[in-house]
């Protein structure tokens, strides 16, 4: 166990078993034998803070008690979200959202075009989609809706404000602007 493991906190293991299965069912997140010390690290702090004992009185609140549990599932939901998002990431899926599968549905004569991101953390990837079809010029041929979702409320909150640091904008060597990294045509030969 890691030094700043849920034992090492005081937290018995108690419980986590039975927890681990309701996240499952409710969430469809699982966690298997290898991964549920990376579970009791990231519930230890909501048991800790609601004075709990164990991670039974964890399950037994989200199982039970209606009024606390939706607040509580967001907490969960928060603490088991992995924020991991900047723009321009997965290149590769990118293009082939704007060089293949737009062009192909286009060619089908879709009526509205939806993109859904999920999940999409602080929105990074759902906007970058929409400056990458821009930049294919794709919103002038086509009406497009991009949705973006995430499991974690904080997330989507932060999501809702707009407002990115510049180290959020680009993994890889970009611009100061949010511009794509590389000059390089997103698709050569299309238009």
């Amino acid at each position: 166990m890691t030094p700043f493991g849920a034992e090492s906190l005081g937290i018995p293991l108690t419980g986590l078993p039975v927890l681990r299965e309701l996240i499952h069912e409710r969430t469809g997140m699982f966690f298997d034998r290898e991964r549920t010390e990376l579970l009791a690290e990231r519930m230890a702090p909501l048991v800790i803070e609601r004075g709990f004992r164990s991670f039974l009185d964890l399950y037994y609140l989200l199982r039970y008690d209606e009024a606390a549990a939706p607040g509580a599932w967001r907490q969960v939901l928060d603490a088991l979200s992995v924020p991991e998002t900047y723009f321009w990431r997965e290149m590769d899926q990118i293009r082939a959202i704007v060089c293949r599968a737009v062009p192909e549905l286009a060619r089908r004569g879709v009526g509205v075009l939806r993109i859904w991101s999920a999940p999409c953390a602080t929105g990074e990837e759902p906007l970058t989609i929409a400056m990458a079809l821009e930049e294919a010029g794709w919103f002038d041929r086509l009406p497009i809706e991009i949705h973006g979702s995430d499991g974690s409320g904080a997330a989507i909150a932060k999501a809702r404000t707009g407002r990115y640091r510049r180290c959020a904008r680009c993994r890889r060597r970009c611009s100061k602007n949010i511009s794509r990294p590389t000059a390089a045509p997103l698709c050569p030969g299309r238009r």
